[in-house]
């Protein structure tokens, strides 16, 4: 038996849940039975057909400042009182923590010691210290900085998203496998429909992404160069775009946030999925989502190449932007000289490549074999 569990929200209510997802899938693909504690999301039900139920650590209105802080430094203890329930019949199974708080990650060690089940850590991120509320010397920074320091390089085994995350968990001893954002089928590509360059960003535009200098290139082609650039972005509210992007948020089609299916959808109208990231730690040890998603959906991206990302990207899966470059002058030269067909073809190269390193198929048997590693360590 294989328990998966952390701050996710199933059924598919964020980026994590579809993480787990597809990993779990390879896992269930050499005869493997998982199920889910998800600690938000809905409160249970049958997804591919895995078992999940939530215990609810996450997502609490907690107004007193005292409880929010007990509740995130102890994040996962009504998961880990499910998991000391399903003890007898763990025994000898497999128990896998998606990014735990350094508390719940410690304690399940401990339960694996007691209850002899082995623990397993899927590790996806790791934070930058100022984007963290209260910053760099704050509560979630020192927690941050306790997990990935102290207990994480505790286990044994570790599923990583990055080879940043995979040197430095082999670094400290442990048996690794690199699993990188997965899709679960590709649905791309789409032909070009439309004179207009189509550009789509979609995520959470905080401190992680910049889109402010992909806004204020669209201004200028369009202001001054008269080319047709049309900028969707899905996920923050016209306010919050307002105050990120100023006058340029004029130039933007905001659609707020919206279901997943909805995203997916743009895809099909969309010529470049935008993407942007500072070559900081943050970046260098995730994998984001929307990179794979874009391509499996057969849309390039038009993208900075930070990370391994980076190692996908060529002339026709990817429109990268140099270092230090003029990003006006660099869009504008690509935009101008930019053909249909080209671009019909890097839609087409974009799926292929996605098909052939990012389905939940590709990275079915390293799991399945990691799973028998794991089981077989004494």
């Amino acid at each position: 038996m294989i328990i998966y569990t952390g701050a996710f929200r199933l059924p598919d209510h964020d980026a994590a849940a579809k993480r787990v997802r597809q990993v779990a899938k390879g896992i269930v693909s050499g005869g493997e039975t998982v199920s889910f504690i998800s600690w938000g999301g809905d409160t249970g039900g049958v997804i591919d057909g895995c078992q999940y139920r939530s215990s609810a650590d996450i997502d609490r209105n907690d107004n007193n400042v005292v409880f929010r802080a007990m509740n995130f430094v102890f994040m996962g203890w009504r998961a880990l009182s499910l998991i000391i329930r399903e003890r007898k019949s763990l025994n000898e199974g497999v128990v896998i923590a998606y990014n735990p708080s350094a508390f719940f990650a410690l304690s399940l060690l401990l339960l694996s010691r007691i209850f002899r089940f082995h623990a397993v850590i899927d590790s996806t991120e790791w934070y930058q210290s100022s984007h963290l509320p209260g910053g760099r010397f704050g509560l979630a920074a020192f927690e941050n900085m306790l997990r990935m320091r102290v207990v994480y390089p505790l286990y044994k085994n570790v599923i990583v998203i990055s080879r940043y995350l995979e040197r430095y968990f082999r670094e400290r001893g442990a048996n690794v496998i690199r699993v990188p954002a997965m899709v679960e089928s590709i649905s791309g590509p789409y032909k070009k429909q439309e004179d207009a360059i189509r550009l789509v960003y979609a995520g959470n535009m905080g401190q992680k992404d910049s889109v402010e200098d992909v806004a204020k290139a669209v201004q200028h082609a369009v202001t001054r160069y008269s080319i047709p650039i049309q900028f969707d972005i899905y996920g923050p509210s016209p306010e919050e775009v307002r105050k990120k992007l100023g006058e340029a948020a004029d130039f933007v089609s905001c659609k707020g946030r919206v279901p997943a299916e909805v995203v997916q959808n743009a895809y099909k109208t969309a010529d470049f999925s935008v993407l942007f990231r500072d070559q900081e730690r943050y970046a260098l040890a995730g994998f984001p989502t929307k990179a794979s998603e874009s391509w499996a959906a057969g849309v390039p991206l038009l993208t900075n190449a930070v990370g391994d990302i980076a190692e996908y990207c060529n002339s026709q899966t990817a429109f990268v932007v140099k270092r230090d470059a003029d990003l006006t002058e660099h869009l504008m030269d690509f935009f101008e000289n930019l053909a249909p067909e080209t671009l019909d073809s890097m839609k087409e190269a974009s799926a292929r490549m996605a098909r052939e390193n990012f389905l939940w198929e590709c990275g079915a048997k390293g799991l399945v074999d990691f799973i028998k590693c794991v089981k077989a360590a004494k």
